[in-house]
């Protein structure tokens, strides 16, 4: 499931823009990178809902509250991989790691 996810190349270029226009817009030292990842949860409802993550992971315990929380933690990586700083392989890898893990999982899941 996981491995086999593809590259959302649209939502990372989207990421991108909104990163260089956020910091256009402001002499602030905002935490614009973050805000630009996280704008609309497009990553996040890409992964569980339209690449179908939800099916295999809601068998498991997962719901979209403790995938947002447990996604939340990999901000920075997120970061890294719209900055292309990071392959997309080795983000999923991180991710498949937290959500195999015991220890994550007795965290966020409602198991």
């Amino acid at each position: 499931m996981i491995e086999d996810t593809p590259e959302p190349i649209e939502i990372k270029n989207g990421m991108k823009e909104l990163m260089i226009n956020m910091m256009k817009l402001t002499n602030e030292k905002w935490d614009w990178q973050s805000l630009a990842v996280w704008g609309g949860n497009k990553l996040p409802r890409y992964l569980w809902t339209d690449q179908g993550w939800k099916n295999e992971l809601t068998k498991k315990g997962w719901n979209w509250q403790g995938f947002l929380s447990m996604l939340s933690k990999q901000t920075h990586e997120m970061i890294r991989w719209a900055n292309d700083e990071l392959e997309w392989k080795d983000f999923l890898k991180i991710i498949k790691a937290d959500l195999v893990s015991n220890i994550i999982s007795r965290i966020y899941t409602k198991l």
